[in-house]
């Protein structure tokens, strides 16, 4: 005779419910999840949009989880540091980020925040660009540039970076003659 098709289930239930359990508790408490952090993408020296980043600290096994927990907003700190001096953008995608430098700097920074041998690995768990569309994509070839545009530009450059511009401003009044910065106001 069969046994009943319920006790068969609460059985197999019963079974998988503490593996299910196990697997589940195993990977939260080998590993500290990072806030999400808004990091820039910069395209050819320009800022064209940001990536919210969720990554995840792989911790060796007898790691202080408490302590690496604690150290959490150190890594984020760290994180957004890095990417306004180095940005952490891809050649041409103002999409993602470069996972393997993100996880260079959060595993060389690691030692340093909370002990040597806690954090073993970087897990990048998702990338979500604020902007998706109305974005171009920039060509990480060189392009051509036509000498006197090149000219214009080089002169546009230096004129925005004079400091001297910003010292004094002179006009000159059709009735008065020149005035300067301190006059015009």
């Amino acid at each position: 005779m069969e046994p009943p098709l319920k006790l068969v289930l609460l059985a197999a239930l019963a079974l998988a419910g503490p593996v299910g359990a196990a697997e589940q508790a195993a990977p939260s408490q080998r590993s500290v999840a990072l806030a999400p952090v808004a990091l820039p993408v910069i395209l050819d020296g320009r800022l064209v949009n940001y990536v919210f980043l969720d990554a995840r600290l792989q911790l060796r096994p007898g790691a202080d989880v408490d302590r690496v927990r604690a150290r959490e907003p150190y890594f984020r700190d760290l994180l957004v540091r890095t990417a306004h001096s180095r940005p952490f953008s891809r050649p041409g995608d103002p999409l993602h980020l470069d996972e393997g430098a993100i996880r260079a700097v959060l595993l060389q920074a690691a030692p340093r925040l909370v002990g040597p041998g806690q954090v073993v690995g970087v897990e990048i768990v998702r990338q979500t660009p604020q902007r998706r569309t109305g974005l171009q994509r920039s060509d990480p070839r060189p392009r051509a540039i036509i000498p006197e545009v090149a000219a214009g530009l080089a002169r546009q450059e230096a004129w925005r970076c004079t400091p001297s511009r910003f010292r004094s401003v002179s006009l000159k009044s059709p009735t008065t003659g020149p005035m300067t910065g301190a006059d015009a106001s």
